[in-house]
């Protein structure tokens, strides 16, 4: 489901939303000589992916979507702590931040949510850290609940967390449409990722936000985000800005922004492509790279240094159809970003 990289590491995901996933985080060499069905190597190690957890401390890894890894050489993640097993969905652990060390391997920190910050349909899928290499301890991450509609804040300096509502975090009712792999749905996922600018003037940055259900971009800035008392207040008045519709099939799962251009990478859904859009210049997507047969749902977008990463899974044909073992089905496409805009308005 997810993919990121660090130094030489490749970062897959596998959420639990079936028996048998044997681990849920999991690396391959970027270095290693197999570029094709190299293995998934279980990170850190195979005991702590290992389910059920036999060794009586419930630290294991439950379940993990996406990662995100900071500018402190760290890996944050949410483990949502569920079973997803279609008709009987359960609760093994409580829904838990893990924030582990990528020079020692080792998790450096856990945060549990407060349950009054979930909802009974809240999925936290992604994290986006905003954190300055020289202030590591002073780390805020974002949690885009795509299925409760909020956004959840978490300062590591003081280990707390407040949940932000606005109407903008909602699906749009109109572009819950989706026709892929040859699979009509309708999804009502909200806010799905969020993606960072460099900082302004001010010190602070723009947060970019979009539902996945909806083809409306929008920003905040995290001076409001950052303060508890700005960020939870009932009434926004112009915190936030409609930054503008994206168009007709435009419907984005995970994006992210290469800060020293100002390119915004979008995953495509019902176009099976990666798109872009420079956020110096009026809102009008690209198609960076388009396939029908090799990038069925790109669900994950990470950019590492000048580098793009697109992981597709072909999950629609996983829920509403049968996956075909004999082909490839999921892939992670990379290129640098210099490469990655030429020939579009990016």
């Amino acid at each position: 489901m997810g993919a990121n990289v660090w130094g030489n590491k490749l970062f897959i995901t596998v959420p639990r939303r079936r028996l048998g996933v044997p681990s849920t985080l999991n690396y391959v060499p970027l270095d290693g000589t197999q570029k094709q069905n190299a293995p998934l190597i279980p990170y850190p190690n195979w005991n702590i992916n290992l389910y059920p957890d036999t060794s009586g401390k419930n630290e294991n890894f439950v379940s993990v979507y996406r990662v995100g890894v900071d500018a402190c050489d760290r890996l944050w993640f949410v483990d949502t702590g569920t079973l997803e097993i279609p008709g009987n969905k359960t609760q093994v652990i409580p829904t838990t931040l893990i924030i582990m060390d990528l020079q020692t391997d080792k998790v450096i920190h856990r945060y549990v949510f407060p349950q009054d910050q979930l909802r009974p349909t809240t999925t936290l899928a992604s994290v986006t850290i905003d954190v300055t290499k020289d202030a590591c301890d002073n780390a805020f991450a974002y949690f885009p609940d795509l299925g409760g509609y909020g956004l959840i804040i978490y300062s590591l300096k003081e280990n707390k967390s407040w949940r932000v509502t606005h109407n903008y975090f909602f699906l749009e009712p109109l572009a819950g449409e989706f026709l892929v792999s040859g699979h009509n749905f309708q999804w009502n996922d909200g806010v799905f990722s969020v993606e960072l600018t460099d900082l302004n003037p001010d010190g602070f940055r723009d947060l970019y936000f979009h539902s996945m259900a909806g083809t409306h971009l929008y920003k905040v800035s995290t001076r409001i985000l950052r303060n508890e008392t700005l960020a939870t207040r009932s009434y926004h008045g112009d915190d936030f800005t409609n930054v503008g519709d994206r168009g007709p099939q435009s419907q984005t799962s995970a994006a992210d922004l290469h800060k020293p251009t100002g390119t915004l990478f979008l995953g495509l859904i019902n176009q099976n492509a990666l798109g872009c859009w420079n956020i110096k210049k009026p809102l009008k997507v690209s198609i960076v790279q388009k396939d029908d047969q090799r990038m069925i749902y790109p669900s994950d977008v990470k950019i590492f240094k000048d580098k793009v990463y697109l992981l597709t899974n072909t999950m629609p044909e996983f829920l509403y159809g049968k996956l075909n073992y004999d082909i490839i089905n999921f892939r992670v496409w990379s290129n640098t970003v210099e490469d990655a805009i030429q020939g579009t308005e990016c």
